[in-house]
Formats: structure tokens, sequence, C-alpha cells
């Protein structure tokens, strides 16, 4: 930082402090300046955790529903809570998880559709 004072006329003090202050954002403001760096595409991640093919199962949780119908799993869960698409909880009962079965889904989704 330049000054266009005379190094050697009195300074006060609030003036050399906020110089003082001055130069110093300057060198923190240079020293945290990252240096660009090269970004690197991040690797592509399925849509669902689990490898298995939608295609090729018979029973599937309402997220995997979902993604199969193309629509949410809020939607599959009500469809499910409503009866209006066939499913069951044999785990838990009452509040426990959807399992529909493929058949099931694909006539609610050819309803939906029609």
């Amino acid at each position: 930082m330049t000054s266009l004072r005379d190094p050697n006329e009195p300074v006060e003090p609030v003036e050399r402090a906020a110089r003082l202050i001055a130069e110093a954002l300057d060198v923190l403001i240079r020293a945290a300046s990252p240096t660009p760096t090269p970004r690197v595409a991040a690797p592509e991640q399925p849509a669902d955790p689990r490898p298995d093919d939608l295609n090729t199962r018979y029973w599937f949780t309402t997220r995997q529903a979902a993604a199969y119908a193309g629509c949410h799993q809020q939607t599959v869960a009500e469809a499910c809570r409503s009866g209006e698409l066939r499913a069951g909880q044999p785990f838990g009962g009452a509040g426990g998880r959807w399992r529909i079965h493929r058949d099931d889904l694909d006539a609610w989704v050819g309803a939906e559709r029609a």
C-alpha cells in the first residue's frame, strides 16, 4: 500500500492505526485468495443406492415403486393407505413399510394413465 504522506511527518495515532489495519487487511486478503484449481467432475451416482434393476423385481418399496412408476414416493404411499394401490405391510403391521407387487403396481400405473 502506497502512502502520499512524508514518512518523517508526525502521524496521529488514529491515522497510524487505520493505516496499519488497512495494510494488515491487504496482506490477509492476498494470503487468503486461493489459487485456481482445476475442477474434477464428480462420478455419476445412481438414483437408487441399491444396484438392482427395477425391471427385474417382483416386490417394491414405496421409493422403488415411485421410481418405477415415475411419480413421487408420497403419491405411492397415499395410494397404498387409501387402498387405491394394493399393497401390504408384512414387517410391522400398521405403520410399517409398504410392499407392492409388480402386477399391482402395473395395474395402478395403467389405471392412472388411462
